[in-house]
Protein backbone atom coordinates (compact mmCIF):
# COMPACT_ATOMS: atom_id res chain seq x y z
CA UNK A 1 0.00 0.00 0.00
CA UNK A 2 1.21 3.70 -0.87
CA UNK A 3 1.99 5.56 1.78
CA UNK A 4 0.76 9.18 1.94
CA UNK A 5 4.10 10.95 0.63
CA UNK A 6 4.24 8.81 -2.13
CA UNK A 7 0.85 9.38 -3.27
CA UNK A 8 1.47 12.74 -3.38
CA UNK A 9 4.22 12.45 -5.59
CA UNK A 10 2.05 10.81 -7.88
CA UNK A 11 -0.64 13.87 -7.63
CA UNK A 12 2.23 16.62 -8.16
CA UNK A 13 3.72 14.30 -11.35
CA UNK A 14 -0.22 13.83 -12.67
CA UNK A 15 -0.42 17.73 -12.48
CA UNK A 16 2.93 18.40 -14.20
CA UNK A 17 1.67 15.98 -16.67
CA UNK A 18 -1.27 17.27 -17.25
CA UNK A 19 -0.63 20.85 -17.53
CA UNK A 20 -1.75 22.79 -20.61
CA UNK A 21 0.83 24.27 -22.97
CA UNK A 22 1.45 27.61 -23.31
CA UNK A 23 1.55 29.22 -27.09
CA UNK A 24 5.36 30.67 -27.61
CA UNK A 25 5.85 34.16 -27.31
CA UNK A 26 9.58 33.75 -28.63
CA UNK A 27 10.16 36.68 -31.50
CA UNK A 28 13.16 34.94 -32.31
CA UNK A 29 13.00 34.91 -36.42
CA UNK A 30 12.11 31.57 -38.31
CA UNK A 31 13.80 31.23 -42.00
CA UNK A 32 13.84 27.88 -42.45
CA UNK A 33 12.09 24.63 -41.45
CA UNK A 34 12.37 20.89 -41.81
CA UNK A 35 9.86 18.26 -43.69
CA UNK A 36 8.17 17.15 -40.37
CA UNK A 37 7.61 21.03 -39.58
CA UNK A 38 5.56 21.33 -43.11
CA UNK A 39 3.55 18.02 -42.54
CA UNK A 40 2.51 18.99 -38.98
CA UNK A 41 1.51 22.68 -40.58
CA UNK A 42 -0.75 20.73 -43.21
CA UNK A 43 -2.15 18.40 -40.83
CA UNK A 44 -3.10 21.51 -38.41
CA UNK A 45 -4.90 23.06 -41.88
CA UNK A 46 -7.14 20.09 -42.03
CA UNK A 47 -7.34 18.95 -38.51
CA UNK A 48 -6.12 16.14 -38.99
CA UNK A 49 -5.74 12.83 -36.00
CA UNK A 50 -2.53 11.77 -35.97
CA UNK A 51 -3.43 8.95 -33.74
CA UNK A 52 -5.80 7.53 -35.77
CA UNK A 53 -4.41 4.79 -38.05
CA UNK A 54 -5.65 6.17 -41.17
CA UNK A 55 -3.06 8.06 -44.49
CA UNK A 56 -1.87 10.81 -44.58
CA UNK A 57 -1.02 11.22 -48.65
CA UNK A 58 -3.89 13.48 -48.95
CA UNK A 59 -2.11 16.08 -47.36
CA UNK A 60 0.15 16.96 -49.53
CA UNK A 61 -2.92 17.81 -51.85
CA UNK A 62 -4.51 20.53 -50.26
CA UNK A 63 -5.31 23.79 -52.28
CA UNK A 64 -3.77 26.69 -51.14
CA UNK A 65 -4.70 30.67 -52.75
CA UNK A 66 -2.35 31.33 -55.42
CA UNK A 67 0.21 34.41 -55.80
CA UNK A 68 2.82 35.72 -53.82
CA UNK A 69 1.34 37.69 -51.12
CA UNK A 70 1.78 38.17 -47.47
CA UNK A 71 -0.35 36.56 -44.25
CA UNK A 72 -3.27 38.00 -43.25
CA UNK A 73 -4.75 38.55 -40.00
CA UNK A 74 -8.13 36.70 -38.85
CA UNK A 75 -11.57 38.78 -38.62
CA UNK A 76 -11.32 39.64 -34.65
CA UNK A 77 -15.35 39.51 -33.99
CA UNK A 78 -14.79 35.69 -32.98
CA UNK A 79 -14.12 33.63 -29.68
CA UNK A 80 -10.42 33.99 -28.20
CA UNK A 81 -9.97 30.07 -29.07
CA UNK A 82 -11.50 30.24 -31.85
CA UNK A 83 -9.26 32.99 -33.62
CA UNK A 84 -6.37 31.27 -32.14
CA UNK A 85 -7.29 27.99 -33.92
CA UNK A 86 -8.36 30.50 -37.47
CA UNK A 87 -5.50 32.60 -36.90
CA UNK A 88 -3.00 29.24 -36.55
CA UNK A 89 -4.63 27.76 -39.50
CA UNK A 90 -4.74 30.09 -41.96
CA UNK A 91 -1.16 30.94 -41.63
CA UNK A 92 0.12 27.44 -42.18
CA UNK A 93 -2.37 27.63 -45.21
CA UNK A 94 0.19 30.60 -46.31
CA UNK A 95 2.96 28.49 -46.15
CA UNK A 96 1.73 25.67 -47.82
CA UNK A 97 0.97 27.94 -50.48
CA UNK A 98 4.79 29.52 -50.24
CA UNK A 99 6.07 26.24 -50.58
CA UNK A 100 4.32 25.40 -53.58
CA UNK A 101 5.50 28.12 -55.20
CA UNK A 102 8.89 27.65 -54.38
CA UNK A 103 8.68 24.23 -56.20
CA UNK A 104 7.17 25.98 -59.73
CA UNK A 105 8.59 29.40 -60.20
CA UNK A 106 12.15 29.08 -58.49
CA UNK A 107 13.94 30.93 -55.66
CA UNK A 108 12.30 32.37 -52.97
CA UNK A 109 13.70 34.23 -50.10
CA UNK A 110 13.58 32.51 -46.63
CA UNK A 111 10.35 34.33 -45.58
CA UNK A 112 9.67 35.01 -41.77
CA UNK A 113 7.86 31.58 -40.66
CA UNK A 114 7.42 32.79 -36.83
CA UNK A 115 3.44 33.56 -36.68
CA UNK A 116 4.75 35.95 -33.18
CA UNK A 117 6.59 38.15 -35.83
CA UNK A 118 3.64 38.63 -37.90
CA UNK A 119 1.62 39.83 -35.44
CA UNK A 120 4.26 42.88 -35.05
CA UNK A 121 3.83 43.59 -38.40
CA UNK A 122 -0.25 43.54 -38.20
CA UNK A 123 0.34 45.54 -35.11
CA UNK A 124 1.77 48.26 -36.41
CA UNK A 125 -0.28 48.31 -39.67
CA UNK A 126 -3.22 48.86 -37.69
CA UNK A 127 -1.58 51.32 -35.18
CA UNK A 128 0.02 53.11 -38.04
CA UNK A 129 -1.40 56.40 -39.74
CA UNK A 130 1.64 56.57 -42.47
CA UNK A 131 2.98 53.22 -43.24
CA UNK A 132 6.59 54.08 -44.12
CA UNK A 133 8.42 51.17 -45.82
CA UNK A 134 12.04 51.32 -45.92
CA UNK A 135 14.23 49.47 -48.92
CA UNK A 136 17.57 49.21 -50.36
CA UNK A 137 17.90 51.97 -53.21
CA UNK A 138 20.57 49.07 -54.83
CA UNK A 139 17.50 46.92 -55.17
CA UNK A 140 14.47 48.54 -54.71
CA UNK A 141 12.03 45.73 -56.10
CA UNK A 142 13.58 43.17 -54.15
CA UNK A 143 12.71 44.85 -51.32
CA UNK A 144 9.62 46.59 -52.19
CA UNK A 145 6.32 44.53 -51.27
CA UNK A 146 3.18 45.96 -52.89
CA UNK A 147 0.99 43.18 -50.93
CA UNK A 148 1.04 45.85 -48.00
CA UNK A 149 -1.05 48.52 -49.70
CA UNK A 150 -3.61 45.57 -50.15
CA UNK A 151 -3.50 44.76 -46.58
CA UNK A 152 -3.87 48.30 -45.30
CA UNK A 153 -5.99 50.14 -47.92
CA UNK A 154 -6.77 52.88 -45.64
CA UNK A 155 -3.63 53.90 -44.97
CA UNK A 156 -1.31 56.52 -46.40
CA UNK A 157 1.58 54.14 -47.74
CA UNK A 158 5.14 56.16 -48.34
CA UNK A 159 8.40 54.50 -50.02
CA UNK A 160 11.51 55.07 -48.65
CA UNK A 161 14.44 54.71 -50.82
CA UNK A 162 17.76 54.15 -48.06
CA UNK A 163 21.44 54.45 -49.09
CA UNK A 164 20.60 56.60 -51.92
CA UNK A 165 24.20 57.83 -51.95
CA UNK A 166 25.25 54.73 -53.46
CA UNK A 167 23.60 55.33 -56.45
CA UNK A 168 24.69 57.75 -59.32
CA UNK A 169 22.38 61.10 -60.22
CA UNK A 170 21.74 58.83 -63.13
CA UNK A 171 20.53 55.93 -61.51
CA UNK A 172 18.33 58.20 -58.91
CA UNK A 173 16.69 59.80 -61.93
CA UNK A 174 15.94 56.19 -63.60
CA UNK A 175 14.66 55.02 -60.32
CA UNK A 176 12.15 58.23 -59.66
CA UNK A 177 11.17 57.98 -63.62
CA UNK A 178 10.09 54.16 -62.63
CA UNK A 179 8.35 54.94 -59.11
CA UNK A 180 6.50 57.88 -60.63
CA UNK A 181 5.14 56.04 -63.37
CA UNK A 182 3.39 53.86 -61.00
CA UNK A 183 2.09 56.12 -59.32
CA UNK A 184 3.87 55.35 -55.98
CA UNK A 185 4.79 58.06 -53.25
CA UNK A 186 8.41 57.68 -52.74
CA UNK A 187 11.19 59.51 -51.60
CA UNK A 188 15.03 59.44 -52.02
CA UNK A 189 17.04 59.40 -48.45
CA UNK A 190 20.64 59.27 -47.32
CA UNK A 191 21.75 59.52 -43.36
CA UNK A 192 25.51 59.75 -44.60
CA UNK A 193 25.43 62.29 -47.49
CA UNK A 194 23.26 65.12 -48.09
CA UNK A 195 22.10 65.95 -52.39
CA UNK A 196 19.07 68.14 -53.80
CA UNK A 197 17.97 64.83 -55.01
CA UNK A 198 17.04 63.28 -51.38
CA UNK A 199 15.28 63.90 -48.59
CA UNK A 200 16.22 65.31 -45.30
CA UNK A 201 15.24 64.53 -42.06
CA UNK A 202 14.02 68.06 -41.04
CA UNK A 203 12.12 68.07 -44.24
CA UNK A 204 10.54 64.34 -43.52
CA UNK A 205 9.82 65.19 -39.51
CA UNK A 206 8.11 68.64 -40.87
CA UNK A 207 5.97 66.92 -43.18
CA UNK A 208 4.92 63.95 -40.26
CA UNK A 209 4.37 66.31 -37.48
CA UNK A 210 0.75 66.41 -38.50
CA UNK A 211 1.06 62.81 -39.19
CA UNK A 212 0.29 60.94 -36.04
CA UNK A 213 1.83 57.63 -35.50
CA UNK A 214 4.26 56.51 -38.17
CA UNK A 215 5.55 52.89 -38.72
CA UNK A 216 8.43 51.65 -39.78
CA UNK A 217 8.56 48.61 -41.70
CA UNK A 218 11.21 47.08 -43.84
CA UNK A 219 13.87 43.95 -44.26
CA UNK A 220 16.42 43.07 -41.87
CA UNK A 221 19.74 45.34 -42.87
CA UNK A 222 17.80 47.81 -45.50
CA UNK A 223 19.45 50.91 -43.21
CA UNK A 224 15.98 50.92 -41.12
CA UNK A 225 17.79 52.06 -37.35
CA UNK A 226 20.28 54.45 -38.94
CA UNK A 227 17.87 56.30 -40.48
CA UNK A 228 15.63 56.17 -37.36
CA UNK A 229 18.94 57.10 -36.19
CA UNK A 230 19.44 60.13 -38.24
CA UNK A 231 15.71 61.48 -37.47
CA UNK A 232 16.68 61.81 -33.77
CA UNK A 233 20.44 62.80 -34.29
CA UNK A 234 21.70 60.27 -32.04
CA UNK A 235 21.35 56.55 -31.23
CA UNK A 236 18.38 55.57 -30.11
CA UNK A 237 18.20 52.42 -31.36
CA UNK A 238 21.40 49.20 -32.24
CA UNK A 239 22.82 48.91 -35.52
CA UNK A 240 24.60 46.42 -37.00
CA UNK A 241 25.78 44.73 -40.47
CA UNK A 242 24.29 41.75 -39.54
CA UNK A 243 20.86 41.45 -40.48
CA UNK A 244 18.10 41.43 -37.56
CA UNK A 245 19.45 43.83 -35.07
CA UNK A 246 16.05 45.22 -33.72
CA UNK A 247 14.04 42.03 -32.35
CA UNK A 248 11.12 43.55 -31.14
CA UNK A 249 8.79 46.47 -32.02
CA UNK A 250 9.20 49.36 -29.66
CA UNK A 251 7.43 52.92 -29.71
CA UNK A 252 10.06 55.81 -30.00
CA UNK A 253 8.68 59.85 -29.15
CA UNK A 254 10.14 62.88 -31.37
CA UNK A 255 8.12 65.64 -30.51
CA UNK A 256 5.05 65.34 -31.67
CA UNK A 257 5.86 62.23 -33.77
CA UNK A 258 5.36 58.87 -32.79
CA UNK A 259 7.68 56.14 -34.76
CA UNK A 260 6.66 52.51 -34.13
CA UNK A 261 9.75 50.52 -35.40
CA UNK A 262 8.37 47.11 -36.32
CA UNK A 263 11.63 44.85 -36.45
CA UNK A 264 13.27 43.49 -39.88
CA UNK A 265 10.67 41.39 -41.38
CA UNK A 266 11.67 38.94 -44.58
CA UNK A 267 9.11 38.92 -46.56
CA UNK A 268 8.26 36.14 -49.54
CA UNK A 269 9.96 37.42 -52.94
CA UNK A 270 11.41 35.68 -56.22
CA UNK A 271 15.23 35.88 -56.46
CA UNK A 272 17.49 35.17 -59.52
CA UNK A 273 19.88 32.39 -57.72
CA UNK A 274 20.96 31.90 -54.00
CA UNK A 275 24.24 34.00 -53.92
CA UNK A 276 21.68 37.44 -53.92
CA UNK A 277 20.04 36.44 -50.75
CA UNK A 278 23.77 37.03 -49.25
CA UNK A 279 24.35 39.89 -51.34
CA UNK A 280 21.74 41.70 -50.57
CA UNK A 281 22.00 41.61 -46.86
CA UNK A 282 19.17 39.21 -46.32
CA UNK A 283 21.28 35.86 -44.89
CA UNK A 284 24.12 36.27 -42.60
CA UNK A 285 27.39 36.17 -44.35
CA UNK A 286 28.81 34.54 -41.29
CA UNK A 287 26.20 32.01 -41.16
CA UNK A 288 26.65 31.20 -44.55
CA UNK A 289 29.29 28.46 -45.39
CA UNK A 290 29.04 28.08 -49.53
CA UNK A 291 29.92 32.07 -50.46
CA UNK A 292 32.18 31.25 -53.13
CA UNK A 293 29.69 31.34 -55.90
CA UNK A 294 29.06 34.72 -55.01
CA UNK A 295 32.49 35.95 -55.73
CA UNK A 296 31.37 34.74 -59.72
CA UNK A 297 28.16 36.55 -59.74
CA UNK A 298 30.26 40.20 -58.01
CA UNK A 299 32.59 39.35 -60.97
CA UNK A 300 29.89 39.08 -63.90
CA UNK A 301 28.37 42.11 -62.42
CA UNK A 302 31.12 43.93 -62.02
CA UNK A 303 33.37 43.01 -65.00
CA UNK A 304 37.34 41.63 -64.36
CA UNK A 305 38.99 45.53 -65.51
CA UNK A 306 36.65 46.94 -63.17
CA UNK A 307 37.21 44.61 -59.95
CA UNK A 308 40.74 44.15 -60.30
CA UNK A 309 40.48 48.13 -60.37
CA UNK A 310 38.69 48.71 -57.33
CA UNK A 311 40.53 46.12 -55.39
CA UNK A 312 43.95 46.99 -56.80
CA UNK A 313 44.78 43.30 -58.24
CA UNK A 314 47.60 43.99 -61.11
CA UNK A 315 49.30 40.55 -61.76
CA UNK A 316 45.69 38.59 -62.85
CA UNK A 317 46.50 36.40 -65.33
CA UNK A 318 43.31 34.02 -67.18
CA UNK A 319 44.52 31.19 -67.17
CA UNK A 320 41.80 28.82 -69.44
CA UNK A 321 41.41 25.78 -66.85
CA UNK A 322 39.89 27.96 -64.55
CA UNK A 323 37.44 30.23 -64.03
CA UNK A 324 37.35 34.23 -63.97
CA UNK A 325 36.65 34.04 -60.03
CA UNK A 326 39.34 31.52 -59.69
CA UNK A 327 41.99 33.56 -61.55
CA UNK A 328 41.34 36.37 -59.35
CA UNK A 329 41.45 34.60 -56.65
CA UNK A 330 45.37 33.55 -57.72
CA UNK A 331 46.18 37.08 -58.33
CA UNK A 332 45.02 37.89 -54.94
CA UNK A 333 46.76 36.00 -53.28
CA UNK A 334 50.02 37.01 -55.89
CA UNK A 335 49.61 40.60 -54.70
CA UNK A 336 48.71 40.65 -51.02
CA UNK A 337 49.67 37.49 -49.90
CA UNK A 338 46.98 35.68 -48.46
CA UNK A 339 46.25 32.27 -49.16
CA UNK A 340 42.86 31.74 -47.21
CA UNK A 341 40.36 31.70 -49.95
CA UNK A 342 37.36 32.00 -47.32
CA UNK A 343 38.80 35.09 -45.91
CA UNK A 344 39.48 36.97 -49.39
CA UNK A 345 35.85 36.15 -50.09
CA UNK A 346 34.40 37.12 -47.00
CA UNK A 347 36.15 40.52 -47.37
CA UNK A 348 35.47 41.11 -50.59
CA UNK A 349 31.60 40.43 -49.99
CA UNK A 350 31.56 42.79 -46.62
CA UNK A 351 32.78 45.52 -48.88
CA UNK A 352 29.65 44.34 -51.32
CA UNK A 353 27.57 45.06 -48.81
CA UNK A 354 28.73 48.19 -47.47
CA UNK A 355 28.86 49.64 -50.72
CA UNK A 356 32.72 49.99 -51.11
CA UNK A 357 32.39 47.67 -54.47
CA UNK A 358 29.30 48.80 -56.14
CA UNK A 359 26.76 47.92 -58.20
CA UNK A 360 22.68 49.06 -58.62
CA UNK A 361 19.74 46.83 -60.19
CA UNK A 362 18.71 48.90 -62.81
CA UNK A 363 14.83 48.83 -63.34
CA UNK A 364 12.51 46.48 -65.73
CA UNK A 365 13.99 46.58 -69.74
CA UNK A 366 17.03 48.55 -68.63
CA UNK A 367 21.15 47.80 -69.55
CA UNK A 368 22.82 46.87 -66.70
CA UNK A 369 25.90 47.30 -68.15
CA UNK A 370 25.06 50.82 -69.25
CA UNK A 371 23.31 51.45 -65.96
CA UNK A 372 26.53 50.84 -63.78
CA UNK A 373 29.02 52.30 -65.88
CA UNK A 374 29.61 55.48 -63.86
CA UNK A 375 29.81 53.42 -60.43
CA UNK A 376 33.66 53.16 -60.49
CA UNK A 377 35.21 54.85 -63.33
CA UNK A 378 38.05 53.47 -64.42
CA UNK A 379 41.00 55.02 -65.91
CA UNK A 380 42.00 54.53 -69.61
CA UNK A 381 45.84 53.46 -68.69
CA UNK A 382 45.01 50.91 -66.33
CA UNK A 383 44.84 47.48 -68.17
CA UNK A 384 44.47 43.92 -67.77
CA UNK A 385 45.28 40.96 -69.42
CA UNK A 386 42.06 39.03 -69.83
CA UNK A 387 42.88 37.00 -72.85
CA UNK A 388 42.42 33.70 -72.46
CA UNK A 389 45.99 32.31 -71.79
CA UNK A 390 47.14 28.96 -73.25
CA UNK A 391 51.00 28.72 -72.23
CA UNK A 392 50.21 26.02 -69.60
CA UNK A 393 49.20 23.15 -72.72
CA UNK A 394 53.41 23.21 -74.18
CA UNK A 395 54.60 23.57 -70.23
CA UNK A 396 52.57 20.23 -69.30
CA UNK A 397 53.42 18.96 -73.04
CA UNK A 398 57.32 19.08 -72.22
CA UNK A 399 56.62 17.43 -69.19
CA UNK A 400 54.76 14.58 -70.63
CA UNK A 401 57.58 14.01 -73.17
CA UNK A 402 59.86 10.92 -72.19
CA UNK A 403 63.97 13.04 -71.53
CA UNK A 404 66.84 11.08 -72.23
CA UNK A 405 68.45 9.82 -69.00
CA UNK A 406 71.93 10.64 -68.54
CA UNK A 407 73.80 9.09 -66.14
CA UNK A 408 76.80 10.09 -64.51
CA UNK A 409 80.26 9.16 -65.68
CA UNK A 410 81.12 7.68 -62.74
CA UNK A 411 78.58 5.29 -62.57
CA UNK A 412 79.10 4.18 -65.89
CA UNK A 413 83.11 3.66 -64.94
CA UNK A 414 81.88 1.54 -61.73
CA UNK A 415 79.35 -0.58 -63.61
CA UNK A 416 81.95 -1.40 -66.49
CA UNK A 417 84.67 -2.65 -63.87
CA UNK A 418 82.33 -4.95 -62.04
CA UNK A 419 81.42 -5.90 -65.44
CA UNK A 420 85.15 -7.04 -66.26
CA UNK A 421 85.95 -8.80 -62.90
CA UNK A 422 82.48 -10.72 -63.70
CA UNK A 423 83.50 -11.46 -66.92
CA UNK A 424 87.00 -12.89 -65.77
CA UNK A 425 85.41 -15.19 -62.70
CA UNK A 426 83.65 -16.64 -65.30
CA UNK A 427 86.39 -17.61 -67.56
CA UNK A 428 88.65 -18.76 -64.86
CA UNK A 429 86.10 -21.00 -63.63
CA UNK A 430 87.54 -24.53 -63.98
CA UNK A 431 84.78 -26.99 -65.72
CA UNK A 432 83.37 -29.16 -63.21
Amino acid sequence: MKTKYEWGKLVIKDRRMNKPQKESTSLRSVLETTEVDSLIEAAEIVEYDFSQNTSIKDLATIEAPEGLVIPRKPEADQAKESYKNEERKEFNLWKLNMNSLLGQKGTITPYERNLNVWRQLWFTLEESDLVVQIVDSRNPLLFYTEDLEKVAPTKRHLLLLNKADLLTEKQVQHWQAYFTERQVEHLFYSSVVASPLFATAESLLAEWASVGMVGMIGYPNVGKSSAINSFFKRKVVGTSIVPGKTKCIQTLQLESITLCDCPGLVFPSFVTHKQDLILNGILSLDQTREIKACLDVIIERLGIRTMCYVTGIRTFSNDSRKSLAENYLDAHKRDRGCIEEGKIIKAIVKEYLEGKIRYVHPPPDTDSVAFNENNHPVPDDFTVNTAVSYGWYAEEREKALPKEVKIPLSVLLSKKHYLKKGLERGFKKKPG
